[in-house]
């Protein structure tokens, strides 16, 4: 096993910046997901790291060795790619086994590694098929196996699920984690599926442009994004923003926007103070707005109209217009809210965020 340090890392297509100075420590055993959207350079980074790719600058460290300039062949990688890329004409045990034979691994290893791989991935009793006959989910799984008899120091994986359905990518995502934990293998994997990302990962690293906006773990990230882009990406359904003017009297601030004034909870004060008289961008998520008033909580109404309801089963998500803006709530499954008509809907102010509205920076 091994760890992986990005130390400066920077890629550059002419003027495009693909990568720009990533500073990055994977723990040995570690399993770490880079996560953003399409363009940001997740998968950049990881062909960088396999040596697929080279960097303009910058180095990579696989436990104790800087292996900038080295083949692929030789950093002790296996990398599972988005495609299964597995050979037709083989069979399932002959796709495992083949780069265990270009590297002159003696026969029987390869019978034991590939036979303990199909037992801990279930392809036991399809080793002999060939890929045509088997399922996406199957296809996947031997590619996985394939990385897995390497015996490498490290994973390598470029968003593994995105070919499978639905129900297949919750079952596979579930095989890996466990497959993880069996073996201790250090990984990086690659998606843009912010779900995936906080399931899997023992820390995520949320990238845009380039850069790793924040790197901890899935819950730290959930609960303290530090820029509002974060707060966006991470939670499903996303943060609603709004830009709200803060004003003092005697009860406290208040937050003023379009279709709303609500006063802030007491334990913001400090953080809003510097904003007195001035816009502030506020977050919500939709689970911390409530069509039902809880006691307990320090919630403040907002009266909006019902625009969409989509019925979840457990829960329901309700898309609600808020004066010139939309907001987006996840209430209970047995909410009474009929579409084009008023709703009154508390915020749960205890949970808002806040953010600079000129860096996006989040405050406290």
């Amino acid at each position: 096993m091994a760890s992986v340090k990005l130390v400066n890392l920077s890629k550059h297509y002419d003027s495009v910046v693909a990568l720009d100075r990533v500073n990055l420590e994977i723990a040995d055993r570690e399993f770490l997901v880079l996560v953003g959207p399409s363009g940001c350079g997740k998968s950049t980074c990881l062909r960088i790291i396999a040596g697929l790719d080279q960097a303009s600058a910058g180095q990579v460290w696989i436990g104790d060795r800087q292996v900038d300039g080295l083949s692929p062949k030789d950093r002790d990688i296996a990398m599972v790619f988005q495609s299964y890329a597995l050979y037709p004409h083989m069979s399932v045990y002959d796709n495992m086994a083949f780069g265990l034979r270009l590297r002159g691994v003696p026969r029987t290893e390869i019978t034991r590694r590939v036979h303990e791989a199909a037992t801990m991935l279930g392809l036991q009793e399809l080793l002999d098929r060939r890929p045509a006959a088997l399922s996406g989910g199957q296809r996947q799984r031997v590619a996985v196996g394939r990385a897995v008899v390497r015996e490498p120091s490290c994973f390598l994986m470029d968003e593994p699920l995105s070919n499978l359905d639905a129900g297949l990518r919750l079952q596979t995502r579930a095989e890996l984690i466990r497959l993880h934990r069996r073996l201790g293998i250090t990984t990086v994997y690659v998606t843009h599926d912010q779900v995936e990302a906080m399931t899997m990962g023992d820390r995520i690293a949320v990238m845009k442009d380039g850069l790793i906006q924040q790197c901890d773990s899935p819950q730290v990230v959930y609960d303290a994004p530090v820029n509002r882009f974060v707060a966006g990406f991470i939670g499903s359904p996303p943060m609603n923003f709004m830009e709200a003017t803060v004003e003092r009297d005697a009860s406290g601030l208040w937050l003023i926007g379009s279709g709303f004034r609500v006063l802030a909870d007491s334990e913001d004060h400090a953080l809003l103070e510097t904003y007195v008289a001035r816009t502030v961008t506020m977050g919500i998520r939709p689970s911390d707005i409530s069509d039902t008033e809880a006691p307990a909580c320090r919630s403040a109404a907002v009266s909006t109209i019902v625009q969409v309801i989509e019925p979840m089963g457990d829960h329901t998500v309700l898309y609600l217009s808020l004066g010139e803006q939309r907001l987006v709530a996840s209430v209970s499954g047995s909410t009474q809210a009929q579409e084009g008509q008023p709703l009154q809907v508390w915020w749960d102010m205890s949970q808002v965020h806040y953010f600079d509205p000129v860096t996006e920076a989040r405050l406290g």
